[in-house]
């Protein structure tokens, strides 16, 4: 009998964040699980479509959420009976169980684009082919040559850590910089650098240091411009 575990209601999960759709399965005829189609509907059930068709019986489908925002989303997972048509009087599904509540997709909290080197604000603007436009301002160094960009995931800054990695080392003196981000929410870091090292990347909102990355492009600052 399949039984769906997560999400099974009241969840709350991001447009674009990764989620695992999980539900335990067992062996309905031999050894072989078999395969099954995961559905999903936003009206508690109403109407459905397919989520993914095919996959196999092994309890868990990484799902990057790509629906809208709602509060009526349940999703479901079927065993298809082999035989087609299936002959009366067997079922067409041999199992299925779906979200005993709803759960929400909502959209990504809107932050602020963190400021880093105080002569360094960025913006974020949309580009072609899926791809972001990332521009700053000049850096408060006159000796800074060139930029390193940094990207982090929204999912994991939210759980506290930061684990922003180098996007680019060698991002040019002219303040902007094309990036094709993945399927996730992200956030980027800009850094000046200077005679070989990278500037601070700046006070959180708790007037904190944001710290290096774990592969920081090169060897940090002591500080950065007052």
């Amino acid at each position: 009998m399949l039984t769906i575990g997560s999400p099974d209601g009241g969840e709350s999960w991001d447009t674009g964040s990764s989620r695992v759709v999980t539900w335990a399965a067992t062996t309905e005829a031999g050894p072989d699980p078999g395969l099954v189609d995961l559905e999903y509907s936003a009206d508690s059930g109403a109407t459905w479509g397919a989520l993914r068709t095919g996959e196999p019986n092994d309890g868990a489908y990484a799902w990057t959420v790509g629906a809208a925002p709602g509060n009526q989303n349940v999703i479901r997972v079927v065993r298809h009976n082999r035989v087609v048509p299936t002959p009366a009087p067997f079922p067409e599904a041999c199992s299925a169980d779906g979200s005993n509540g709803a759960f929400m997709i909502v959209a990504p909290a809107a932050g602020t684009v963190p400021d880093g080197d105080p002569g360094v604000p960025l913006s974020v603007a949309k580009g072609f082919g899926g791809a972001l436009t990332l521009s700053w301002g000049v850096s408060c160094s006159a000796t800074a040559t060139g930029y390193a960009i940094y990207e982090g995931t929204l999912e994991v800054l939210r759980s506290g850590i930061w684990g922003h990695t180098p996007r680019s080392c060698a991002a040019g003196a002219d303040l902007t910089e094309s990036v094709l981000p993945g399927s996730t929410a992200v956030y980027y870091l800009v850094a000046p650098m200077a005679a070989g090292k990278e500037g601070l990347l700046g006070r959180t909102s708790s007037a904190s240091e944001r710290p290096p990355s774990t592969a920081a492009c090169a060897p940090r600052e002591v500080s950065s411009c007052p």
